[in-house]
């Protein structure tokens, strides 16, 4: 990824993040964070990713509101972005964070056997 991809990124990831919180008005629509979004270098596409807290319903939920919601996100994003093309948007789960937080659990375990023996 070249520098330009990286810093369009990141800021497609907090406008993103914006349009979400403040113009997607679905109660089903889980508590969502914008993990990192990944632009070609053509910045023709963009993959974003996320996370959500809450149940496995609420992750599918807020999936199928994300996938529904691509084409007014990406038109949200083009009237606040100054680029020549708005990218494509598709989003990915993200799991890195709620592995990491099972991996803390799973050391926590360890740390606290470790001490009782």
């Amino acid at each position: 990824m070249s520098k330009r991809s990286e810093r369009v990124g990141e800021l497609l990831r907090e406008e993103i993040n914006e349009v979400i919180r403040r113009e997607i008005n679905n109660p089903k629509l889980g508590f969502i964070t914008i993990t990192q979004v990944k632009v070609t270098n053509d910045l023709q596409h963009a993959k974003v990713y996320y996370s959500v807290y809450g149940t496995e319903k609420d992750k599918k939920e807020t999936s199928e509101i994300l996938k529904a919601s691509s084409s007014f996100i990406r038109r949200q994003i083009g009237g606040r972005v100054r680029l020549r093309y708005t990218p494509h948007i598709e989003f990915f789960y993200d799991r890195i964070p709620e592995d990491a937080s099972h991996i803390t659990d799973l050391l926590e375990k360890i740390k606290k056997n470790k001490k009782q023996t």
